[in-house]
Parts: structure tokens; sequence; C-alpha cells
């Protein structure tokens, strides 16, 4: 499953490396653009909180 957002993209975690260090670069602008409300975030990438939940576990991204 691919998710675009902007000019980047998301990936499956078992994507290469490269491609998953942009995934997690996009996520986290994801979550900046929303105020780092993982509801929010969820919403604006079409998502479920706990699909959020599980790309920021598996491509390690943290948010406090």
């Amino acid at each position: 499953r691919i998710v675009q957002i902007s000019d980047c993209h998301i990936v499956e975690p078992g994507a290469l490396v490269a491609d998953r260090v942009d995934s997690a670069a996009a996520l986290r602008a994801a979550l900046d653009r929303n105020g780092g409300h993982r509801e929010a975030t969820a919403a604006s990438l079409g998502v479920s909180r706990m699909t959020l939940w599980k790309w920021m576990r598996d491509l390690e991204v943290s948010w406090p």
C-alpha cells in the first residue's frame, strides 16, 4: 500500500531503506502539519488511527 502525501509517499515498512527514510520523513511532516495530533494526522492521510500507529511503529517514528 502506498499513500500520497503531497510530493512524498508512505510505503509499506518492508520497502527499501531509502523509501523507508522518505516515508518516515513524510510521516513526520504530516504529524507536524497537524500539530502532532495523531487523530487529525490519520484523518488527513485517509487512514485509521490504528494504521497510523502501525506506520509510526514500523517506521520508528516517535512523537511526543
